[in-house]
């Protein structure tokens, strides 16, 4: 069943939670090799596979502030095993990179954390650095992301 799901995957490699205005890269830029898939996020192609095979790739409201919501985010990333290369609480920005198991892959990810009314919103986007399409590796891991910080 798993390797019929993956070939319905969509031809992408990357997923954001916002795909109208995605968290930027800053330090990540200066590790992505001159052969790495593209940063751009083309909202106009992927925002509808993105929703069609991802639903769930949504913002995280969460009735936190910024800076708790920003610290949650820090603590489920190293959780998970990811690298954390820069935070920028400045910015609400957390940069992090994720080595898959099988491959080695390395897969870029940024939370972005905002004040919204009542709390805070977190926004999550996961891309990676090499291949046509992710099989659903980043929405998985941004669905777990969001998982971890909403407490489920």
């Amino acid at each position: 069943m798993q390797l019929l799901n993956s070939l319905a995957a969509p031809l992408i490699h990357q997923v954001s939670t916002n795909p109208d205005e995605p968290p930027e890269f800053i330090e990540v830029v200066a590790l992505r090799g001159e052969h790495s898939n593209p940063l751009a996020f083309d909202a106009e192609k992927i925002a509808p596979l993105q929703a069609e095979f991802y639903p769930w790739v949504e913002p995280l409201v969460l009735r936190a502030t910024p800076e708790e919501a920003f610290g949650k985010a820090l603590d489920v990333l190293k959780g998970m095993g990811l690298e954390v290369v820069a935070t920028h609480p400045e910015l609400g920005l957390i940069e992090a990179v994720d080595t898959t198991f099988w491959f080695g892959f390395n897969d870029d990810v940024a939370v972005r954390v905002r004040a919204y009314p009542q709390g805070s919103v977190v926004d999550v986007r996961s891309v990676s650095r090499v291949g046509l399409t992710d099989v659903g590796a980043n929405a998985k891991r941004v669905g777990e992301i969001i998982r971890r910080m909403s407490g489920d």
